[in-house]
Formats: C-alpha cells, sequence, structure tokens
C-alpha cells in the first residue's frame, strides 16, 4: 500500500511484494538475520511473541495466584518463639536477614523438627536445646528473590529464570524504605495455574 501510495500506480504492487518476499527470504535464510523491525523491537526489550501460554501469563497478576499462607520470622528462635510461630498456623515461614529474606521452608519441617528434639530429650533425659537456628536444621529450604505485587506471571517466570531463585516473595512499597511482603509464589503455582485455566 505505502508503494501504491508513493507511485499512485497500481501496477507496482506485484513487483514490490516480489522483491519484498526476495529480500525477507535472502535476509533470514542466507544470513540468518531477523526483519528490522523485530531487531529493533529486542534491542529495546519488548517481546513479540503471541503464544496463546503468553497470553494468558500476562493476563494475570501474581498477587492472584500467591501463597498468602506465611509467617515471617528470624533467623534464630527460642523454643517459645518457634511454637509461638507455628500457632498461626502458616505454611510457610520467611527467614528473614539483613538485606531482606533469604529463606523459605515449610512450617512442617519446624514442627517435626520440635518434636524431633523434645523425643530426643526425653529419651536422653535432657533439656531440649533452647534456640532453634532455622537456617541450621534438616528442612526442604529453598532460595528466594523479591517480585513486585503488579508483576505479571510472565514478569515472575523471567525473574524465576534471572536469579535461579526457587520461590519468589510478593512485596509491595508502602513508604519510601519500607517493603510489605503479602505472600510467596512457586513455579510450580504458575504452571498448575495455567493447566487449570487451559483445561
Amino acid at each position: 500500500m505505502a508503494l501504491m501510495e508513493l507511485t499512485r500506480n497500481p501496477n507496482i504492487i506485484l513487483p514490490g511484494m516480489l522483491i519484498i518476499t526476495t529480500a525477507s527470504l535472502v535476509t533470514s535464510e542466507a544470513f540468518g538475520k531477523r526483519s528490522l523491525f523485530l531487531t529493533i523491537l529486542k534491542s529495546q526489550g519488548l517481546s513479540y511473541q503471541n503464544s496463546p501460554v503468553i497470553q494468558a501469563l500476562r493476563r494475570v497478576s501474581v498477587g492472584a495466584i500467591m501463597d498468602r499462607s506465611i509467617f515471617r520470622t528470624e533467623r534464630e528462635l527460642t523454643n517459645e518463639e518457634a511454637r509461638k510461630a507455628l500457632k498461626a498456623e502458616p505454611k510457610w515461614l520467611l527467614v528473614e536477614g539483613k538485606q531482606g529474606p533469604t529463606a523459605l521452608l515449610p512450617a512442617v519441617d519446624l514442627a517435626r523438627y520440635l518434636e524431633d528434639c523434645e523425643k530426643e530429650a526425653e529419651e536422653e533425659d535432657r533439656e531440649p536445646p533452647k534456640t532453634v537456628d532455622l537456617l541450621a536444621i534438616p528442612a526442604n529450604r529453598r532460595d528466594v528473590a523479591p517480585v513486585q505485587y503488579q508483576a505479571t506471571l510472565e514478569q515472575a517466570l523471567q525473574e524465576f529464570d534471572t536469579t535461579q531463585a526457587e520461590a519468589l516473595y510478593v512485596q509491595r512499597h508502602v513508604a519510601p524504605m519500607i517493603q510489605r511482603v503479602y505472600g510467596i509464589v512457586l513455579k510450580s503455582h504458575i504452571e498448575s495455574y495455567y493447566q487449570y485455566r487451559r483445561s
């Protein structure tokens, strides 16, 4: 259409289409290069993929599928603090570090450890340890990375790939220098969401 508008001659459409098609084939097949439009998009960090999976993941935020059953805690706890944390019946414990959350572990692992310590103490007739180091007890710990509350599931997947984290904690800026954690997202959450939507 641009050729016709520039020349005002409809006879140029067919030769123009042949030239553009030939040029595109030579560029992609002979030189292995993409079109200028796709190259510019990629250099700007914009995605040009429109698969149904990507479209579905772009429509949903991490806030819709995150697990809110978490309890933020310090690395070292007394036995009383550990039991108090378990009374809230969280599914996950988010271990705080100096620069923010550093690890995620199931609350069941802490409960199992406390029970084992009590049994061992009764059998050996001694007192159980007074403190619990959440990064030293046997548990299925996961490395964590942050993701913003407004992020889409596609952005969360990209965050998993770039950080190599096993879980993402969902946070939002509520005030300058203050971040609030709302929940956690696992890769399995995203995969199960997509499979549920597909079926």
